[in-house]
């Protein structure tokens, strides 16, 4: 991946409003993206998604990079080379990325892996309490709720059906599949934006996770 100087600025500007004015994130994000009109969604996709993910794996990003809040500009640099290099995204040569210490950042993180406060990013009071309550079980549960959740549609079944959605959404190359016992349910297979589709603003689907799902037929 190559990086844009236009698009890791807007990054690091989101980054600051939210760390250090102690903005809400995603109205941060929604300002942010309308900056540039030439933005095209994988434009704004990069922004939206290496902003969220700096921000959850806030604590773990400050300790390899060494940087505490309030985080200037340079902090701020330093917390997207860590996020960057974690990720196997070539550093450019600008001079915001100078003596870039990619091998220590790489040797920091698998020595903070072995930690799990820091290894899962979360609070000491988090980690605390989780491991009182659950013990062993803390450490597959804290791991599994930093996995990405799956996009669950609730087909709207008053206004279509969901095969007829189904058919409707891969026209638009976007491809789900069907999730047994989840009658309603249609999972996408790939990660995109459909609220920009017809069929979302037709009000066919929502989104809604597939155990939420299960609620609605007791309050008929």
């Amino acid at each position: 991946m190559k990086l844009h100087r236009n698009l890791v600025f807007a990054t690091i500007d989101s980054l600051h409003l939210i760390f250090n004015e102690h903005k809400q994130a995603d109205k941060v994000l929604k300002n942010t993206l309308k900056r540039d009109k030439r933005w095209g969604a994988r434009d704004r996709g990069f922004i939206a998604e290496t902003t969220y993910d700096i921000v959850r794996w806030k604590r773990l990003y400050s300790k390899i990079a060494d940087v505490k809040e309030p985080y200037n500009r340079a902090n701020l640099f330093r917390l997207f080379t860590v996020w960057a290099t974690l990720k196997g995204i070539q550093i450019p040569d600008w001079p915001q990325f100078e003596t870039t210490p990619t091998r220590k950042i790489k040797g920091k993180f698998d020595e903070l892996s072995k930690i799990r406060k820091y290894k899962e990013s979360v609070p000491d009071w988090l980690d605390d309490l989780g491991l009182k309550e659950l013990g062993k079980k803390w450490d597959k549960e804290i791991h599994s709720l930093n996995q990405l959740a799956d996009v669950i549609l609730r087909v709207n079944t008053l206004k279509t059906t969901k095969e007829k959605l189904q058919n409707n959404l891969q026209e638009l190359e976007i491809e789900t599949k069907s999730i047994k016992g989840y009658p309603q349910a249609l999972k996408l297979v790939k990660r995109t934006n459909v609220f920009i589709t017809e069929a979302f603003k037709n009000g066919w689907f929502e989104v809604q996770d597939a155990s939420s799902q299960k609620v609605a037929k007791f309050l008929n």
